[in-house]
């Protein structure tokens, strides 16, 4: 592990205990799920983890994580604080600051964090759940247009100039909060499938349901986790039938989230003072 690892590992435990403690399920999602099973921990160019909730559960982790995490520790939700540019949690550690390049257009300062999705129902029709997907997916591309950085010159004037007027007329909360109300609609009781829309792979990260049993665990950094249930399925679906082979070193630069800001030892809150 590099030194951002050893902050997101310290973040994951935190998580696994909590879950614990109140019988909450959990599983290791996406890389992080690809990295337990490949290399019994991160990917090494990893940055980041992905953590699923089932959607029954999640306000109730929401609910224990803002009551009893421990310091440096916090949760951070846009059902918790207005100006969030995700509609999934993040738990963050508040004494490092981590301010990435594609949610630089909001102005959000934050700090390393752990991304936590509702694992959310769909239709169980073929056609209604494309529907569904679609919904879904072009009330992110209006969420995304609020989060870029303003005036990027690599997007040229009239891409610039479109999300300009975009956000005049769009409310990143609002967008949000949408976003999180369409997913709930579907009950995952009534549904075959549980979806992870919120995340980058979308669609892809559709799944019958027995794939989370949540019971399996996995080592991870030599600490359990619990993941998937069928982890060679899951993991072809969504990076092919060759995801045992490392990408080349060209495709991890293309796997990054550049940062703006990295700092492992100042607070975020400190970055903003000295700011302002």
């Amino acid at each position: 592990m590099n030194l951002h690892q050893e902050k997101i590992f310290e973040i994951m435990i935190q998580i696994d205990k909590l879950c614990r403690k109140y019988d909450i399920k959990y599983s290791l999602l996406g890389g992080t799920m690809l990295g337990a099973y490949r290399h019994k921990g991160f990917i090494p160019w990893d940055d980041d983890a992905d953590i699923g909730i089932p959607d029954y559960q999640y306000d109730y982790f929401l609910e224990v994580a803002y009551k009893e995490l421990p310091e440096p520790f916090i949760i951070r939700d846009i059902k918790l604080e207005k100006d969030i540019p995700y509609n999934f949690a993040h738990v963050e550690n508040k004494n490092t600051t981590c301010i990435e390049q594609r949610k630089s257009g909001t102005g959000y300062v934050g700090g390393i964090y752990v991304e936590i999705f509702p694992l959310h129902g769909c239709p169980n029709n073929k056609m209604l759940r494309w529907i569904f997907y679609y919904k879904i997916k072009l009330l992110k591309k209006f969420m995304y247009t609020l989060t870029l950085d303003k005036n990027s010159k690599k997007r040229g004037f009239l891409k610039n100039s479109i999300i300009e007027i975009s956000r005049r007329f769009l409310n990143l909360n609002f967008i949000t909060q949408k976003i999180r109300k369409e997913i709930k609609r579907k009950k995952i009781d009534s549904c075959d499938y549980y979806c992870n829309l919120l995340g980058k792979w979308e669609e892809k990260e559709t799944f019958k349901k027995d794939m989370f049993s949540f019971r399996n665990v996995y080592e991870f950094e030599g600490y359990s986790f619990f993941g998937v249930s069928e982890p060679i399925k899951y993991l072809t679906q969504m990076y092919g039938k060759d995801f045992m082979i490392p990408p080349s070193k060209e495709k991890m630069k293309y796997m990054e989230h550049p940062h703006l800001i990295l700092d492992l030892d100042l607070s975020y809150k400190n970055y903003k003072s000295e700011k302002n």
